[in-house]
């Protein structure tokens, strides 16, 4: 029988791998969007950006707690793969429903003012760096 702690070991290196597939699909998605589109939003990109982050973290946790702690033995592989992509898919959607919004934002390299026409340059996009740092 498994421990809760195999389970939560196997959580939170899932979670680990969900958060870098989280920063590498953001990257990637704002340049495909950038280079590619336009800048326009793309909902197939949206669905793909899901899949990609379900399969991180579902393979993580497939691969730890159900091969390494075998709890396939224990539970089978209905259940494994249920907890793997399926339960944590909710988690998973709100936080890519949150961050890449915000993510869009920070990287924009401008800023609109509020009530008017007026776009504003972040000011990382403008000072002057010096060559020596």
């Amino acid at each position: 029988m498994l421990t809760s702690a195999a389970w939560w070991f196997a959580a939170a290196l899932s979670l680990a791998a969900g958060a870098l597939g989280f920063i590498v699909l953001l990257t990637v998605h704002y340049y495909i969007e950038k280079d590619l589109n336009q800048r326009v939003p793309f909902f197939p990109f949206n669905l793909l950006a899901v899949l990609f982050i379900t399969s991180f973290f579902g393979g993580t946790f497939t691969m730890v707690y159900g091969i390494i702690f075998e709890g396939v033995r224990d539970i089978g592989w209905f259940y494994v793969l249920l907890k793997a992509y399926i339960m944590p898919l909710p988690l998973l959607l709100a936080g890519y429903i949150f961050l890449f919004p915000q993510f869009r934002s920070w990287r924009r390299p401008y800023q609109a003012v509020e009530g008017t026409n007026v776009v504003k340059l972040k000011t990382r996009h403008y000072q002057k760096r010096s060559r020596y740092i």
